[in-house]
Order: structure tokens, then C-alpha cells, then sequence
């Protein structure tokens, strides 16, 4: 079963949001073959949004649902992921905590529980990027197999 997990769970702030970087990773986002309207309606906001966010050069942070959904619409070949439109939102993955200071300290009972939460959506998203990672590299082989045998055939003719 896939719960969505919490992205305020798996992120915290770090620094300022680089609104020149995060245009650049939703213009990739958006694809080349996409118009500013198609992948407005994709995301289900106003093209005008999506308009800003290209046009900007200031450091506003985005809603982390709006960056979720850029990332799974993305253009396939973009590249673009959760974590890199995170990053240039001023945001990053929370640090696993080192297991001689978790000994140090007693946590409360709910402190406890939340940990294990958050270490578990953490887990979570690892698992899930491995798995589209062994996608990608599954899909180039692929191809690159497709070329070869492509290769193959013309030079024995």
C-alpha cells in the first residue's frame, strides 16, 4: 500500500529558496513539446502560476504540494525530481540522526514515535528514488540494446 507521506516530515528549511534555479527546473519540467497551458491544467493550477514561477528571480518559497505535483507531471526525459525542486525551494531532506546521540538522549514517548514516523517516510522515499532509478537504467539498457541489435543488423547486410 503507498501512503503519501508527509513532505514536511521528510524536509525542513535550509537557507533561501533560489528562484532562478527552480525556473530553470521547471522549464525542464515542463518539457520542450508542452505548452505553459498544457502543464498548467497537468498540475491543475492557473498557466499564470506557472508563468510566475518561470519569470522569477526572487528567493519565494513555492507550497511543497505544488513542487510535488511539477515532479510527477514532469517531462519523463526532464531529469527533474521531488529533491531537486525541494533544494532550490530552500528545503532538504532531514538528516538521519546518529544512532551514539539517540543513546544520550531519553526521548518522550511521543519524541519516539515521531522519530520512527520520520525515519520511516525517509526510508520510504529512498526506496521509492531507488526504484525509479533501476526504471531509468532498466529503460536505457534497453534502448541501448535496441541500438546495438539496430547496429548489428546493417552491418551484416
Amino acid at each position: 500500500m503507498n501512503e503519501r507521506i508527509p513532505l514536511n516530515i521528510l524536509y525542513e528549511k535550509h537557507g533561501q529558496a533560489n528562484g532562478r534555479r527552480l525556473a530553470e527546473l521547471i522549464e525542464k519540467a515542463k518539457g520542450k513539446n508542452r505548452t505553459i497551458n498544457a502543464f498548467a491544467k497537468d498540475l491543475g493550477v492557473p498557466a499564470s502560476t506557472i508563468s510566475r514561477m518561470l519569470k522569477q528571480d526572487g528567493n519565494y518559497r513555492h507550497s511543497a504540494d505544488l513542487l510535488e505535483r511539477i515532479a510527477y507531471f514532469a517531462d519523463r526525459n526532464s531529469g527533474v525530481t521531488l529533491n531537486d525542486l525541494m533544494l532550490a525551494n530552500g528545503f532538504r531532506l532531514r538528516e538521519e540522526k546518529d544512532e551514539k546521540e539517540e543513546d544520550t538522549i531519553i526521548p518522550s514517548y511521543f519524541n519516539t514515535i515521531q522519530e520512527m514516523e520520520n525515519e520511516k517516510a525517509i526510508l520510504l522515499l529512498k526506496r521509492d528514488r531507488m526504484k525509479e532509478d533501476i526504471l531509468f537504467i532498466e529503460e536505457r539498457i534497453k534502448r541501448l540494446e535496441d541500438a546495438v541489435d539496430t547496429l548489428s543488423g546493417l552491418e551484416s547486410k
